[in-house]
This record gives structure tokens, sequence and C-alpha cells, in this order.
């Protein structure tokens, strides 16, 4: 199974880390997690940054993208947007933009730019949408979008897991990249070594299908410790 983490897992250890990725010092960020990194793109302005730079991602096997917030995005806005998610995607071969399911969302243009290779996320019970079977497949179902299943979004909504066995049942062929982590009121996604949550680990079903880990550490050598502890379950 490929395996690897966020950019964003250590925003409260230490921003030279993050800035490895984003900065093209890949050889460390390869050797200690990973066959495949999410970039998390929280701006048009990180699209900018990433587009005036070559970077050789070569070492990865795969290269995922979080795609910035697109819900109420006026249409030539968001038509900017994805043009430069277009050429992100010529430019370094990305294999996953993921967007969050959101109210407010123009789906019909999103649609319009599939060849980009598009996933919509799964939501938390925080959110007021996306949260379940019906929602996420009505958009999944009409604009033939991918699914990444964020199993740890299942878990804060039904700690039983069986949504998350509804959602393999019904999109399995859709399922192109899970999330993962554990989760804890005050960070949301959270070490599962810590949280000993492991009902979210065994809800994975298919080994074949990239796996990036979305918990958030307090300190760099979580890291090893949290892909070691998944990989045992797995």
């Amino acid at each position: 199974m490929i395996i690897g983490l966020s950019s964003g897992n250590f925003y409260r250890v230490s921003a030279e880390i993050k800035h490895k990725v984003s900065s093209g010092d890949l050889s460390f960020w390869k050797k200690n997690y990973g066959d495949i990194v999410e970039i998390h793109l929280s701006k048009e302005k990180d699209i900018d940054d990433f587009l005036n730079k070559d970077i050789d991602f070569s070492c990865f096997n795969l290269v995922s993208i979080h795609a910035p917030r697109i819900s109420g995005k006026k249409e030539d806005d968001l038509y900017r947007l994805l043009t430069k998610l277009r050429f992100l995607k010529e430019k370094y071969g990305i294999y996953n933009f993921v967007f969050h399911v959101e109210k407010e969302t123009n789906w019909e243009l999103l649609a319009k730019f599939k060849d980009i290779s598009i996933s919509i996320e799964n939501m938390d019970n925080d959110k007021n949408t996306g949260k379940s079977l019906q929602k996420v497949g009505e958009i999944i179902s009409r604009y033939n979008f991918n699914l990444t299943l964020d199993l740890q979004h299942c878990y804060t909504n039904d700690k039983s897991m069986s949504l998350a066995c509804d959602f393999h049942k019904e999109f399995k062929n859709k399922i192109i990249e899970y999330h993962i982590s554990g989760f804890c009121p005050k960070f949301k996604h959270y070490p599962l070594f810590k949280t000993k949550q492991d009902r979210i680990i065994k809800a994975l079903e298919m080994k074949n299908i990239p796996m990036v880990i979305e918990s958030t550490f307090d300190k760099e050598s979580d890291a090893k410790k949290e892909i070691d502890y998944i990989k045992a379950l797995i």
C-alpha cells in the first residue's frame, strides 16, 4: 500500500518541515515520510507559488493536492483558480485534486475540469453538508467525480464505522484515495497511536488505494510512530 503524509501535518511543530516539501527539498520528505505526499494549498497564492517553481517530484510514487475552498466563489474567480490547477496537473503530473463538499459550490463548472483528476471528500460532523452517503452520493452520481474517503470524518459522524462500510459498498470503484487520522476535540486530526481509535484503521478495506495520513503532530518524532502504528494494523 502506498502511504504518506500531508504537508499540513506539522503546522504545530515547525513551518520549516512543511517548507521542505513546498521548496523542493524532497529527499528528506521521501526518506522519512513515505511514497505519496499531499500538498495542502489553502489559498490561490499557494497555487501561484507552486506554478512559479520547478520541483522534481519523481522520487514519489504519487503527488496529491488538497485544493483551496471553492464554495461561494464567483464563476470567473473559480474558473481562474481551476485553470491554474490544470496547469499544475500538466507541470507536475498530479495524481488527485481533493475538494471539500460544501454548500454554494459550482459543481457544474468543477465538472468541466474533470481532466485534472478531481475527487470530492466526505465531511466531518462539524460541517453543514457532505457528511452523509446520500449527499455525497448525489454529487458523485450527477457529476461522475471520484471520492477521497476520509475515514476519520466517517468516525466523527458514526463511531461504529458503518458509514465507512456503506461508502465502500456504494462507491468502491470511485475511491481513489484514503485520508486517515485519529480524532480529538481540540485538534480534530490527531495521531492514532495516541487516540487508539483502531476501528478507524480497521475500516480501511482496499489496500491497493493510496493513503494519506492527516494526523497533526505535537513533535516531529510523532510522524514515524504514527506511520508504524498504522502499518502494523493494516
